[in-house]
């Protein structure tokens, strides 16, 4: 009777160790470590407050809020456990549209240099992140067009849903950033206008994919 309770004890105990190996090799498991490589992609809204002082240049309304889309790629700097370092680069572009094909409209766009301060471990990561870097803006007014370049930098926090393995991790991510940039006031446009600058505000949600251990 003993050497079969061993013996069933045994069978239970490698069951439960197969099934922890299985658990570790599904894609839908968390995230033990962490990518040294993360890239990702986003579509996202954005409320620019200001803007909306840019009407007084037309006989239009310019809408102050809008669609982006964005893309950014992050690396392993240091570890820090539980945290850790990673420095990157971010491209965020969007428009705001006026309310009909007659009224002003805006797009942005964005390169900007980065550093994150993330959690290392597990499926849950929140992170904090700035950058700075070249934001390009574009009026078109009806009959008029205007273009203007400075620099800015944005602050920002998120959080990262992770599965997979370090070696190919992949996930899900939301992002709240401000970007902060002055392009003085517009000049060429009909009507008074005001400084254009921010903040902009922008809400991204996307997806991610890691490599790399």
């Amino acid at each position: 009777m003993t050497s079969v309770l061993l013996s069933m004890m045994a069978v239970l105990s490698m069951g439960q160790s197969g099934d922890a190996g299985g658990s570790q090799g599904s894609p839908f498991s968390p995230v033990a470590g962490s990518s040294r490589h993360m890239v990702a992609v986003s579509l996202g809204a954005l409320a620019w407050p200001r803007l909306r002082d840019q009407e007084r240049f037309s006989d239009s309304d310019m809408g102050e809020v809008g669609a982006g889309f964005g893309a950014r790629y992050r690396l392993r700097a240091v570890s820090l456990l539980p945290t850790e370092l990673l420095v990157g680069a971010s491209y965020l572009a969007h428009a705001s549209l006026g309310r009909d094909s007659n009224d002003t409209t805006s797009t942005t766009w964005s390169l900007t240099a980065d550093l994150a301060l993330q959690r290392a471990e597990g499926p849950l990561r929140p992170f904090l992140g700035g950058g700075v870097g070249y934001y390009r803006e574009t009026i078109d007014d009806p009959g008029r067009v205007y273009r203007d370049g400075a620099w800015g930098g944005w602050a920002g926090l998120g959080l990262d849903l992770r599965f997979g393995q370090p070696a190919m991790a992949w996930g899900l991510f939301t992002e709240l950033r401000v970007d902060f940039v002055d392009f003085g006031t517009p000049t060429g446009l009909a009507g008074a206008v005001r400084p254009l600058k921010g903040p902009i505000y922008s809400l991204q949600i996307g997806g991610l994919l890691g490599l790399g251990d």
